[in-house]
Order: structure tokens, then C-alpha cells, then sequence
């Protein structure tokens, strides 16, 4: 079951959106960093009905934690009160937190910030990980091409 100043993370079909589960009217909510250049809805963005779609003004948004959404909530590393109080510091601030940054300031970098005290994203980190791999191998292709190709079809040209 999650608490407040939980990590929640929700599984989208391209990616994992992340959040910070305070306590709301009513209900628990979700703070969370949106790109609101998407024109991202809730729905879309981690599983919720897909009533509302964020003006583009909004960078940080507190939204109802919908009945039924699917997420897995991992426990904060600094005390509980402290993710919930960062989080709606930066909820409360949230002109001054944007703009949305996929690589650099992106809701897993918000999430990690309120409840590990550094923002950081392992999905960019994995990203360009594999993107460093990906291009090291196809240099090593063309180098390994480029060796074993006879010279006779390099004086061709």
C-alpha cells in the first residue's frame, strides 16, 4: 500500500511517468512534472480518466490520485514529510520550476528529487547508455567493414 512521500511510477506503453503521492482534499494526489507542450491529459499521462489536459502553463500539476490506476510506489530515502513538503514546495512554486526538460528536467528528475534529494533519471541514463552503445557497435561495424573491404573497391571510386 503506498504512503505519502511515495515514489509512484506509472507505466505508460513508451516510457515511465513519475510522481509524488501527498495528501489532498478528500483524497490522495499525485504532484507530478508534465510536458505541457504534449497537451498531455491525465489519461494519458498515468491511467486516470482523461478529463482534463494541462494548460501550457503548467509544468507542475497536483491532480486526484484516480480509483483504480495501476502504479508501483517505492518508499522515499529522505523522511516522508520531507518528499511531501518538496513536493508541494515545488507545486506551490511551479512558474519558477519550468520549463519541462525530457533529458534534463523530466517527472522521473522531479520525483527523484522530492524523495531522494537529487533530481536524476534512470530512463535518460539508460537512454543515452544505449545510444553511446548503439553508436560505439555501428563505428566498429564500419571500421571492421572498412579492414576486410579489398582495396580494389576502394580505388573504384
Amino acid at each position: 500500500m503506498a504512503r505519502f512521500g511515495d515514489r509512484l511510477t506509472f507505466s505508460t506503453p513508451f516510457y515511465n511517468h513519475e510522481g509524488v503521492l501527498v495528501p489532498g482534499p478528500g483524497r490522495p494526489h499525485v504532484i507530478e512534472r508534465v510536458n505541457p507542450g504534449w497537451g498531455m491529459s491525465r489519461g494519458f499521462s498515468s491511467g486516470g480518466s482523461g478529463s482534463s489536459v494541462y494548460t501550457p502553463r503548467e509544468c507542475i500539476v497536483k491532480r486526484p490520485l484516480e480509483e483504480g490506476e495501476t502504479f508501483v510506489a517505492t518508499p522515499p530515502c529522505v523522511p516522508r514529510e520531507q518528499a511531501v513538503r518538496e513536493a508541494e514546495r515545488k507545486y506551490r512554486n511551479r512558474e519558477k520550476e519550468c520549463p519541462y526538460d525530457l533529458l534534463s528536467n523530466n517527472c522521473e528528475h522531479f520525483a527523484r528529487e522530492c524523495t531522494e534529494g537529487r533530481p536524476y533519471s534512470k530512463q535518460v541514463d539508460d537512454g543515452v547508455k544505449t545510444a553511446v552503445a548503439v553508436g560505439a557497435a555501428a563505428a566498429v561495424g564500419f571500421l571492421v567493414y572498412r579492414a576486410m573491404a579489398p582495396a580494389s573497391a576502394s580505388k573504384q571510386n
